[in-house]
């Protein structure tokens, strides 16, 4: 077993883990859900079947595989020969909510992976976990397949590779379709092009990078929606339906783009809108970084996150901002290798590396089908970086729909404010003429907000102060019943002391002609006194 280096995506996981030794975001992963799995051709439990598709799953693909190490020369890795074992199977059937125990056990298995994988080193770095939830009347399976990895090894579009080879696997198991020979590449091979590449294109990459960012973009503010480890998250989303899908796609090709174009359009005018940016959006957004077809078809930590920017006017349409974006998209898709990590170091000093964070998009554009011998599965991301209040995920989803979603800190955004920050967007990628003259609330909604800020009429003649003073002594014509001479003002906690409004006025008069004539004009008098009435 040859030891070799880490990727450039791989080096910015582990300083960043070592920064932060006791984050437990750099554990990622999904739980995979099959709702109505049937025993295979010959009576195999699905569970065993899954089972075993996982384990050919872990068994050629390398990045799985992997083990990293520390040395005097620096992080290093290697892929362990060892055959692998069947993933632990968990029967949670006989609970009385196998549901809440499954999420339950899901969040048990997060912390744990978190804890063990803090040094990155000399363990595995993928936990799977099956979780039989029992059988329906029909004999049917619902199950649970826990998959959870140390991110230095996987990203999401790996977790998707991953996921779809189970299902192969699983279906050929069951008596379906054979599975095709694997072509994941070798890491080795992955390692060796992530060396090309340093030694021949990066300097020209960081030239494009500096121009592209030269005059600097205005990032005020964007780390305020970025929170730290230890924050609690939660995940709101929207559902595109497949027949708003399809009109969108429609929309798109009509205009000579593709659907993805018009949500980045979309977004950028939603934030535009919010004021969270002017007439240029700026978004944060992960790069597949796969340029050639070994890397594209194999598992492994490579996703890179970069800035786009493109403009927004008020006067665009959707469809003009969308082909802005398209533009700017395939502008900077031929430099997306370049290592985010370094490009933060490169601005380090000016600000530059809030590029990176706070308001950005993830377009999860891959194929997500999941045919397990019929039945559909369903991937449900349970993992993640920490919350960034302003970034979206654009997941498909199995019913040909799309879902829009938001993670958050619930304390700086809630659930229902999250979402209609999504409602918002949709709005968007169906509005029609300028950006500027989309109405995201209608007028009646309009009316009840401005009702509700207005508050009470001011009076017609507003008292001054010594007006105010006077009426302590009861003075006022038409005074309230507690701005009477002899009406308690002033109460102790205790009710030992009670100030009337005369009261609490004649010490105000006196303490007024005390201090009448000490010092000259626009002095200042600092008064030392106890607290209480």
């Amino acid at each position: 077993m040859s030891l070799l280096d880490l990727g450039a995506a791989q080096r910015g996981i582990w300083n960043a883990q070592l920064l932060d030794p006791t984050s437990p975001y750099y554990v990622v992963g999904e739980v995979l859900e099959l709702d109505g799995l049937a025993p295979g051709a010959h009576g195999e439990s699905p569970v065993d079947l899954l089972a075993e598709a996982v384990r050919l799953t872990v068994d050629e693909s390398e990045t799985l595989r992997l083990h990293v190490t520390d040395t005097v020369d620096g992080p290093r890795q290697v892929v362990d020969d060892t055959p692998a074992s069947r993933p632990e199977v968990r029967d949670l059937s006989g609970a009385p909510d196998p549901v809440l125990l499954a999420h339950a056990v899901v969040d048990a298995e997060k912390a744990s992976c978190g804890e063990r994988w803090r040094t990155m080193t000399d363990s595995d770095l993928h936990r799977y976990l099956i979780l039989d939830l029992g059988s329906d009347d029909a004999g049917l399976r619902r199950v649970w397949c826990v998959q959870l990895y140390h991110h230095i090894i996987v990203d999401g579009y790996s977790a998707a590779l991953l996921t779809r080879r189970t299902a192969a696997h699983y279906t050929e198991l069951a008596g379906g379709r054979a599975a095709r020979r694997t072509r994941f590449a070798p890491i080795a091979e992955v390692i060796e092009a992530d060396l090309a590449y340093a030694a021949t294109d990066k300097d020209a990459d960081r030239a494009f990078w500096h121009d592209y960012l030269t005059p600097a973009p205005d990032t005020a503010g964007r780390e305020d929606h970025v929170h730290g480890a230890g924050t609690t998250s939660i995940t709101t989303t929207v559902r595109l339906s497949a027949g708003e899908m399809a009109d969108l796609r429609s929309r798109a090709e009509d205009a000579g783009l593709v659907w993805s174009d018009l949500v980045m359009a979309a977004y950028g005018a939603w934030l535009r809108k919010f004021g969270f940016a002017g007439d240029e959006a700026l978004l944060a957004m992960p790069m597949m970084a796969r340029t050639s077809g070994p890397l594209r078809r194999t598992p492994a930590m490579l996703v890179n996150m970069l800035p786009l920017r493109f403009p927004v006017a008020g006067t665009d349409t959707l469809e003009q901002a969308a082909a802005a974006a398209h533009s700017a998209l395939d502008e900077v898709r031929s430099h997306q290798r370049y290592p985010g990590s370094e490009l933060a170091r490169d601005l380090r000093g000016t600000g530059g590396p809030a590029v990176l964070h706070g308001i950005g998009l993830n377009l999860k554009t891959f194929d997500f089908s999941l045919d397990f011998n019929g039945t559909v599965g369903v991937l449900r991301n349970v993992a993640g970086g920490p919350p960034e209040d302003l970034v979206l995920v654009v997941t498909p989803a199995a019913d040909g729909g799309v879902d829009l979603g938001f993670e958050t800190d619930p304390v700086s955004v809630p659930a229902v404010t999250a979402r209609q920050r999504l409602e918002d967007i949709r709005a968007f990628l169906t509005c029609s003429g300028p950006l500027a003259d989309v109405r995201l609330r209608d007028a009646a909604f309009r009316a009840s907000v401005a009702e509700a800020r207005s508050g009470e009429p001011l009076p017609e003649v507003v008292p001054t102060l010594d007006d105010l003073i006077d009426r302590l002594g009861g003075r006022a014509v038409g005074a309230s019943a507690w701005e009477t001479a002899d009406a308690p003002l002033l109460v102790s906690d205790d009710a030992t002391i009670a100030l009337t409004a005369a009261e609490v006025h004649g010490q105000v008069t006196e303490l007024v002609a005390g201090l009448s004539g000490v010092g000259v004009e626009g002095s200042v008098i600092a008064l030392d006194l106890p607290k209480g009435p």
